[in-house]
């Protein structure tokens, strides 16, 4: 298809690129990329067919007149293939250092939408962090409150609770980053003293009243009588309820200040966005009017190129004509030498091809005449073989004759000599018995005789005792091992029978529970919605009635007055209270609201 040119393609890389390009350098006419020559590093890029019209400038430049005398000239056309070389290579390191050229600054570069999610992102990060680090301090103040107070402390001495809280509140807002082991350390000393210079509480009696108390208590609040502790003051109103009511108040007004910081953070950063978008807008319609007459001078630029093209493809064509002319003769010419060196080359192939085989032949011939001698050579090697074999075997055979041979010798001269052994044996044992008769018969060794015949059968008899006992002790452990086996055999066949009837009996259990599954899982859910159901009565029954107990408890706090000793506990809390009265008022308000049943409660409980 038609190329084309390089300004027709519009991504939105492409023009953020010719932007920061036509900012940094001057443009040049629109050519296509990596097919557009020039002949020198300054000159005007041409179109595609640039490589044609360079050649017939060359040859224009370099050749003569005459067409003829131009192409054979071997030094003119050496001298036009280099100065195109030349003309490449030129264009080459111009096109190297036009993509290498460095770009704008990253400050020129207009905001893109991933530059303001990368802004956005690191706000959200920065709130994050912020949030993270008070959850943080937060966290810090619980402990290290709840830590010193158990230690130092006791829920009675709310002054000193007070003090504690406030002293860790400052230590925890100036800590910063990181909290180290000496301002730890410093902290635990400040608690320390604060509990050690602490009075203890005035305890009065719960059944004592403000008219029992001693003379001298009296006596000292006399001269105070003209001007009244702020604390003392009697609104009308109950001191519980006034600091519950107050700690709501307070509440609520941190809750507010921090919901205010919040939406003024929020709408900074939607300012901050939109004031984005808009710059962004802005230089999106600047991009857009300088492409639009970047546009229009490519055209122009395009319209002069496409005329110059017309012309330069007209010499070009009357250039390529001429140029066939003469191609078609040298081709003539090249074809006419080239068949005559093709038939010339045939001629000698087909004599070289005619020598081979003839060497082939003559090497197949040698190696038949040499493999038929071998064959001659080892079928007398194989006769020689064997007669040399039926040789070795007559006289293996001779040798193992003469072996059986000496053997049998061997084996009559041994038995020879056993058999004159034996008869000199025998003929001494004859002797040594006629010598033992003459001995038993006639001397001594008759009585020895009768004792050891005598002695001989009472062990005989003993030993047939054993033997018999021996006999009866076997025959008895086989009798035993016979009904041992049966027994044996009889409780594993009793065993055996028991498992087939225990795994059917599973079998049929399991058939069953696979058969009844379906509706004891229906029942089963049915069952725990039931239960659910009776859950959630069981939960808002619970929730009434603990609806009930905090409605008691309200009430009975109503009725409940401050004792001295929580008076003087409360005292600054209650002076700095009924100090305001903007603060008064408001307790009042909230406290006197009318609700529905015409019962006046504080909101706090709502």
């Amino acid at each position: 298809g038609k190329r084309q040119p390089f300004a027709s393609y519009r991504s939105p890389f492409h023009l953020r690129w010719v932007g920061k390009r036509r900012l940094s350098a001057p443009r040049e006419p629109c050519r296509p990329r990596r097919t557009a020559l020039r002949s020198t590093p300054t000159s005007n890029h041409v179109g595609p067919h640039a490589h044609g019209a360079l050649v017939a400038e060359h040859q224009q430049a370099c050749g003569g007149s005459s067409l003829l005398a131009r192409s054979g000239s071997i030094v003119r056309s050496l001298v036009c293939f280099a100065s195109l070389l030349a003309s490449l290579l030129a264009h080459a390191i111009a096109l190297v250092r036009f993509q290498h050229e460095p770009s704008l600054p990253d400050a020129m570069d207009p905001p893109t939408p991933h530059s303001s999610q990368e802004m956005r992102r690191a706000k959200l990060e920065g709130i994050r962090n912020r949030e993270e680090t008070r959850h943080k301090k937060e966290r810090l103040f619980l402990m290290l409150t709840q830590k010193l107070s158990q230690k130092y402390s006791s829920p009675k001495q709310r002054t000193l609770n007070r003090k504690i809280k406030g002293m860790v509140r400052d230590f925890v807002d100036n800590s910063g980053a990181g909290v180290s082991d000496s301002g730890l350390a410093d902290l635990e000393n400040e608690v320390r003293a604060a509990a050690e210079g602490s009075l203890p509480p005035v305890a009065a009696p719960a059944a004592t009243t403000s008219s029992a108390a001693p003379a001298e208590a009296v006596a000292e609040a006399a001269p105070e009588a003209a001007q009244p502790d702020p604390a003392d003051v009697d609104l009308g109103i109950n001191e519980w309820n006034m600091l519950d009511m107050y700690n709501t108040i307070t509440h609520e007004e941190e809750q507010k200040k921090a919901i205010i910081a919040r939406k003024a953070e929020q709408a900074a950063f939607a300012k901050h966005l939109a004031g984005t978008s808009n710059a962004r807008d802005m230089e999106e319609a600047t991009e857009k009017a300088e492409m639009e007459k970047y546009l229009e001078e490519q055209a122009r630029l395009t319209n002069v190129w496409r005329t110059q093209q017309k012309k330069s493809r007209a010499k070009r064509h009357a250039v390529a004509v001429e140029e066939r002319q003469v191609r078609a003769q040298q081709i003539k010419d090249t074809n006419s030498r080239r068949k005559a060196e093709f038939d010339k080359r045939r001629a000698e192939e087909m004599e070289e091809i005619r020598r081979c085989k003839d060497a082939i032949q003559f090497t197949r011939d040698e190696e038949a005449r040499k493999r038929r001698e071998e064959h001659e050579r080892l079928k007398k090697i194989l006769i020689e073989n064997q007669i040399e074999n039926a040789k070795r075997a007559e006289v293996a055979k001779e040798e193992a004759a003469e072996d059986v041979r000496l053997m049998e010798e061997y084996k009559a001269k041994l038995e020879r000599e056993d058999l004159e052994r034996k008869r000199a044996f025998e003929k001494r044992m004859e002797r040594y018995e006629a010598y033992g008769r003459l001995w038993a018969d006639k001397g001594a060794g008759k009585k020895q005789r009768e004792e050891e015949l005598r002695i001989e059968r009472v062990i005989l008899r003993e030993a047939k005792k054993k033997e018999d006992a021996d006999i009866e002790r076997e025959r008895r452990d086989k009798e035993y091992l016979r009904t041992t086996a049966l027994s044996i055999a009889a409780s594993n066949k009793n065993l055996m029978e028991e498992k087939r009837r225990r795994m059917k009996e599973e079998h049929d259990a399991s058939m069953i529970y696979a058969m009844s599954f379906r509706g004891e899982g229906e029942q089963y859910v049915a069952a725990e919605r039931a239960r659910a159901a009776a859950r959630r009565e069981e939960a808002k029954k619970h929730a009434a009635f603990l609806k009930e107990q905090i409605e008691g408890d309200r009430q009975r706090r109503q009725a409940v007055e401050m004792s001295d000793a929580e008076r003087s506990v409360n005292r600054e809390v209650l002076r700095k209270v009924k100090e305001d009265p903007e603060m008064v008022s408001r307790i009042q308000a909230r406290l006197t609201y009318e609700r529905p049943a015409a019962q006046k409660v504080s909101n706090i409980f709502l």
